[in-house]
């Protein structure tokens, strides 16, 4: 006789928009779109945090360092990086019933790109800024805003005269097309290796008397 399991774990883009921390659930890298990390639980509170400890401890093999939290699927790994490798940084949207690729767009532009300027000769193809941890979303305003690793090579801008757009950078994205809305570059030729890959937190809030 066939048994049919319950279907479990159904996650749909309203449940992600309202409820991404609710309940104890945390159906997404930050939480939630805002990317304010925040949990509604008490559980833990400023009066019992002093009582944990750890109950163990792993040690991976090897002198590399853990800096993002990847996606694994079927046993593919997937969250860009390798900023100091030459690669040239990117963010992909897929149709999630079928898996196709719905736009592309890399954070070093190509020559006749806007910002292509800023990468004398070849200079763009390895130029890096990595895409290397989860940015944050507004689903009323649709965009996407993300932080965009160093240029490269990291440490010596000889072979990168220029500003070296869109790394270092904070984009907005317009989530339907890929397209760049907007852009602040924190760094412009970043010879220091001081990214801009910090996630962007999003709180609605007053600024000059005005929402």
């Amino acid at each position: 006789m066939l048994t049919v399991a319950p279907v479990l774990a159904q996650v749909s883009s309203s449940r992600l928009a309202t409820n991404a921390t609710d309940a104890g659930n945390w159906l997404m890298y930050s939480g939630a779109y805002t990317s304010q990390r925040f949990s509604p639980l008490d559980q833990i509170s400023s009066t019992n945090v002093s009582r944990l400890k750890p109950l163990w401890v792993y040690q991976p093999p090897g002198v590399g360092s853990l800096e993002g939290t990847p996606v694994v699927a079927d046993g593919v790994m997937y969250g860009i990086s390798g900023g100091e490798a030459g690669i040239r940084g990117f963010l992909d949207a897929y149709d999630a019933r079928t898996g196709k690729q719905v736009w592309r767009l890399h954070t070093v532009p190509s020559p006749g790109e806007p910002g292509s300027e800023t990468w004398p000769g070849d200079s763009w193809v390895h130029g890096a800024g990595a895409t290397w941890l989860t940015g944050s979303y507004d689903p009323a305003l649709k965009l996407l805003y993300w932080g965009t690793g160093n240029p490269g090579p990291d440490w010596n801008g000889d072979a990168r005269k220029g500003d070296n757009l869109f790394t270092c950078s904070l984009l907005a994205i317009d989530v339907e097309t890929g397209k760049m809305r907007w852009h602040f570059q924190f760094t412009p030729h970043d010879v220091h290796d001081w990214d801009a890959n910090q996630i962007p937190v999003l709180v609605d809030a007053d600024f000059g008397g005005r929402p």
